[in-house]
């Protein structure tokens, strides 16, 4: 995604450069921060998403391979235990989802916070600084705002991925169960 790059060119660009000389505004240190966690939500969504995918091929990979093994577990009436720790691991990650989503839903009102909350040091400002800095930081808290949009969207992503692992897993198991 384009959070990586905006990331890490924060604070080392012309442009960040050219903001942090023009604008006494101390916000703008902030945003900084704000940019170098909104990379690491990214770099965490895409190791789970890796995760995510490689569970997938593991299990059904797995499952495919040993039908002939599940089917002896199941018609001897013992627990077939990867397919319960599977489950678990789904669910777990299904609750680190929604954790994170709350997480992502007050990191979004942080930021309009930020956005629509003046800095009242800025009342020390000249007029055309004061002015300077209410549009950059606009500009930056829409890109942000965007940025965090694109994050949820890719957790709704994710969960609808899981969505699917879990009922195919649940077909599987009925077919199973029904053979």
């Amino acid at each position: 995604m384009e959070v990586k790059a905006c990331g890490k060119a924060t604070g080392q660009s012309v442009y960040w450069q050219s903001i942090f000389q023009k604008s006494p505004d101390p916000t703008f240190t902030l945003l900084l921060f704000i940019w170098h966690a909104l990379y690491g939500w990214e770099e965490a969504l895409e190791n789970l998403y890796d995760h995510i995918c490689y569970m997938v091929v593991f299990h059904f990979e797995k499952s495919v391979h040993f039908t002939n093994i599940s089917f002896i577990f199941q018609e001897s009436g013992l627990p077939n235990t990867a397919d319960a720790r599977f489950t678990r691991e789904l669910h777990s990650i299904r609750a680190h989802h929604m954790h994170y989503t709350i997480l992502l839903d007050d990191y979004q009102s942080h930021m309009r916070f930020i956005m629509d909350t003046r800095n009242p040091m800025q009342e020390s400002f000249l007029s055309a600084d004061r002015k300077f800095s209410q549009v950059i930081l606009r500009r930056e808290c829409d890109i942000l705002l965007v940025q965090i949009n694109k994050l949820k969207n890719w957790l709704c992503m994710h969960e609808r991925r899981l969505e699917n692992i879990t009922l195919t897993g649940m077909v599987n198991c009925f077919h199973k169960n029904n053979s």
